[in-house]
């Protein structure tokens, strides 16, 4: 029998009803300050609309003899500000829209986060929620939150060929890199120690400039790295699971409070010398001045999008409403801006050189109605797109299209439709500022592109569509 939150009626209630409450247990009492007076560590389990491993990690908490408090996104920040640290747990906020973990890091609450980053305290991102601490630029820590990587889809490796992408469930292995005993989540944590954890997620993939990197390395800041279970390193799958850079399972900051790991320690006691760590920590008094990197990656000009003179565009949207679309536009208007967001998958066709125009149009036409590029049940090509001073055309795709190579692969060798040489994927988000802000269109546009909620510069391109 399960209770309509979704636990078993017979296990203990880990989220009693109230605001910022606690998650009692018996034996987390009795944690002490260097001067010995009892002290009870509250540490925030952070939840976003989508959260769904708040409950293990509660438990984890209290395994560490600390008491885990409820926080949602929308309770009253001077609770967060009152904990002694945080956890953003697992699961799929606002059900990745847009891309993961990029809603909840623009939500007004990790403002809040920040502030508490400055001062030190301790805060674990765990898959969902290491993702948000990249997008909110807590990790890896660069001067006044920028920006600093991103994480991507995950690619599997063999001999340089990618045979996997996607979602990946699997135990997988990880171990401490060197000069690293110093922060929040390490104490205690051998560079020998070989982690058995559990990984589940699609995006997961570390891309860090290795500029970032290097100065991560020199600095000794947090890294775990995925291994086999001798402790080896190795680049390929299954070793590396999603194709990280340098094999990074979790960064931290420079400052060493901070850190983000895709794997789950929470849901094993293998993980529990990271929230022992923690704990040791806060009781030690170990917070470290506010340590920025310093660095600054060019930013390339997005250009316009053009397409090959011979090739075919193809522009999908949902017959029902597109919900991808209504959060970015609920969270652009959230941070201040007046615009309206549609979005579209855009797909671009390209004729191999030794095809006629006839065969390129009927393998064209083949490949629309192969169900491969859209479902006809619930999406339809668009033929007109919105023309207006006040509205913008952006076209993001990810560094390596994967999906476009896929689709390639399936239209070339399922559907033998050998005259389409490639096949490009994107999104298309068509934004609108609202009526009596033309003057400022441009300019408001622009501001709404520097959010990133539209594309992640580490891992995807932006081209202006005309």
């Amino acid at each position: 029998m399960r209770s309509p939150n979704g636990i078993g009626t017979d296990a203990p209630d880990l989220f009693p009803t109230g605001l910022g409450s606690r998650f009692h247990r018996k034996g987390s009492r009795g944690n002490v300050d260097r001067g010995g007076t009892p002290v009870n560590y509250r540490i925030a389990v952070i939840e976003f609309p989508g959260t769904n491993c708040e409950r293990e990690t509660a438990r984890a908490v209290q395994r560490a003899a600390m008491d885990p408090i409820r926080f949602k996104w929308n309770d009253d920040p001077a609770i967060l500000a009152s904990c002694d640290g945080y956890v953003i747990g697992g699961g799929f906020s606002y059900e990745d829209r847009s891309r993961s973990g990029i809603i909840a890091a623009l939500d007004p609450i990790m403002r809040s986060l920040r502030v508490e980053d400055k001062k030190g305290k301790p805060i674990l991102g765990i898959c969902n929620g290491a993702q948000i601490l990249l997008e909110s630029g807590i990790i890896p820590g660069l001067s006044d939150h920028r920006l600093g990587g991103a994480l991507a889809q995950n690619k599997q490796f063999v001999d340089g060929k990618i045979i996997g992408t996607g979602f990946y469930n699997a135990w997988v292995h990880v171990r401490l890199s060197e000069g690293s005993s110093s922060h929040a989540f390490v104490r205690g944590i051998s560079t020998d120690t070989v982690m058995r954890i559990p990984a589940a997620h699609a995006e997961g993939r570390f891309v860090i400039p290795r500029g970032v990197l290097e100065h991560l390395y020199a600095s000794g800041a947090t890294i775990f790295r995925y291994c086999d279970e001798a402790g080896n390193e190795h680049p390929q799958f299954p070793c590396n699971p999603n194709g990280s850079v340098d094999n990074i399972a979790a960064l931290g900051n420079l400052r060493g409070n901070a850190l983000g790991i895709m794997p789950h320690p929470e849901r094993t006691n293998e993980g529990d010398c990271m929230f022992a760590s923690m704990r040791t920590y806060l009781s030690q008094g170990l917070y470290r001045e506010s340590i920025d990197l310093d660095f600054s990656q060019k930013e390339e000009p997005s250009g316009v999008y053009a397409p090959g003179v011979k090739s075919r565009e193809l522009v999908i949207s949902l017959i029902i409403t597109d919900n991808t679309a209504v959060s970015v536009e609920q969270a652009l208007r959230q941070l201040g801006f007046p615009v309206s967001v549609r979005r579209a998958v855009h797909w671009e066709l390209t004729p191999a050189p030794d095809s006629t125009e006839h065969q390129f149009e009927q393998d064209f036409a083949t490949a629309c109605k192969s169900g491969e590029l859209f479902n006809s049940n619930k999406e339809y090509p668009v033929e007109d797109l919105p023309a207006t001073d006040r509205t913008i055309l952006v076209r993001t795709d990810a560094e390596d299209d994967c999906i476009g190579l896929h689709a390639k692969h399936v239209l070339t060798n399922w559907f033998g439709l050998p005259s389409i040489a490639e096949i490009r994927h994107g999104i298309l988000w068509m934004i609108t500022v609202d009526p009596g802000h033309g003057t400022q269109s441009e300019h408001m546009i622009e501001e709404c592109l520097h959010t990133n909620i539209f594309n992640n510069p580490f891992s995807h391109r932006r081209y202006t569509y005309a």
